[in-house]
């Protein structure tokens, strides 16, 4: 049952996000990007597949998307060669901001007043204390 959901969340947010040319893995790999970014510190591809627990394998493949689009910047870390250093273009933080509602209001549609609940529940279970 959570698989079925999960995914009509996913395919409900990749048809939201059409006009933007992104999908919803796109959009929450920009996020986490805006979101540890924020601080102004440099935000390395290790630390972002860290973060959002996506397999430094497809996360480089998205990030290749995302370069493409012009959405992110990528060069190498001058103190690791190894090191991938993730910068969001000006586009691409225009791109989350316009994403964010759309994602917002299919979570609301989605999920309806059981948000807050599940939200509660999802982040005790992702608590490593809770296992």
């Amino acid at each position: 049952m959570l698989w079925r959901v999960l995914h009509r969340y996913q395919r409900e947010v990749d048809r939201a996000l059409i006009s933007l040319g992104i999908t919803h893995l796109q959009f929450a790999i920009l996020a986490m990007g805006t979101w540890l970014a924020a601080d102004g510190s440099r935000l390395t591809q290790s630390a972002l597949a860290a973060a959002s627990g996506i397999h430094p394998m497809q996360l480089s493949s998205v990030l290749k998307a995302l370069e493409h689009k012009l959405l992110v910047t990528r060069r190498t870390a001058p103190s690791n060669l190894r090191s991938k250093i993730v910068m969001l273009s000006p586009q691409g933080i225009t791109t989350v901001a316009e994403a964010l509602p759309l994602v917002i209001a299919v979570q609301r549609r989605v999920f309806g007043k059981s948000e807050a609940a599940l939200m509660d529940i999802l982040r005790s279970i992702e608590t490593p204390d809770a296992i």
